[in-house]
């Protein structure tokens, strides 16, 4: 099978930084967006603003995403490899559930039910299910040992057999920043919190163009592909805490219940930021959706 043109998308770009509440960048390019980490009354040293990590620019190109997606639905070369509506199989003999492709699975079913059933207008349009990935990686050929942090998209619509014979349906759409700092600086809370906020900040600078209804299609974050160090961060909890369930870290075999939106909304609500660090290791962002990230985190 021939490799897929999904178009040409430019690269953009955009600049981020961070900034703590006593520091004025005055030389700030004007593209600069600057992060402000939620101060915890000066508790995590971030008072004293004086670790080099703290005043580098980050630089982070990518491409559109939804223009993406609109390439890879269009193009006719996998118009036959795609499903646009969720479906259930059965065995005609013995009424066997058959699974094979996304669309033919439980939750593209319910998520379906649930978007039509918050808002009615919807019903008709095409559920486009976003799978992302991203892991570090070091290439040393003609780079000169350089370290990348790529970001791909792929849609749930296409069949796994396309997935699987690399038709360029796994799409390369940016590169994250990597923040580096000494060793006396790498476990500070004040470094820990920022990679987590750098980490959503940019999904959501690079993901904004996602949120939104466009033409009868509905785009829904299904998964999110990552070891278990990304997705510490996409979840924004501690190094060793469990994604699934509420078991301290101490005594991860205990009987515990599972992680729901509701618990997480609520404790962000009801409890403080040093609060919500202390006892639940969570360090809430407000950006990339952190709340959902245990459902997606895969």
């Amino acid at each position: 099978m021939l490799a897929v043109s999904v178009g040409t998308v430019k690269w953009e770009n955009f600049k981020i930084a961070y900034k703590c509440k006593h520091q004025d960048r005055q030389n700030a390019d004007e593209q600069d967006e600057l992060i402000k980490l939620a101060g915890l009354g000066g508790q995590d040293g971030q008072d004293e603003p004086n670790a080099p990590w703290m005043f580098n620019v980050y630089d982070v190109w990518y491409q559109d995403p939804c223009q993406v997606i609109h390439n890879l639905l269009g193009c006719t070369d996998i118009k036959d490899e795609m499903d646009f509506v969720p479906y259930q199989e059965f065995n005609a003999t013995n009424k066997q559930r058959h699974w094979e492709d996304f669309m033919s699975g439980d939750w593209v079913w319910e998520e379906a039910d649930k978007v039509i059933s918050i808002n009615s207008s919807t019903a008709g349009a095409t559920l486009v299910p976003i799978i992302l990935g991203s892991d570090k990686t070091t290439v040393s050929i003609a780079t000169g040992q350089m370290d990348y942090y790529p970001l791909y998209l792929s849609i749930g619509n296409v069949h796994n057999t396309t997935h699987h014979v690399h038709c360029d349906v796994v799409v390369l759409i940016g590169f994250l920043a990597m923040p580096k700092t000494c060793r006396e600086n790498v476990n500070t809370p004040a470094f820990c919190k920022f990679r987590k906020q750098l980490f959503h900040s940019l999904l959501a600078c690079i993901l904004h163009s996602l949120c939104a209804y466009y033409h009868c299609i509905i785009y829904s974050f299904t998964a999110y592909i990552a070891d278990y160090e990304e997705q510490v961060l996409l979840s924004c909890i501690m190094h060793g805490w469990c994604l699934k369930c509420l078991a301290h870290w101490m005594d991860l075999d205990q009987d515990a219940l599972q992680c729901c939106c509701e618990h997480t909304e609520l404790i962000i609500k009801e409890l403080d930021l040093q609060t919500l660090w202390d006892k639940f290791q969570f360090y809430y962002v407000n950006k990339f959706a952190d709340h959902h990230a245990f459902e997606i985190a895969s």
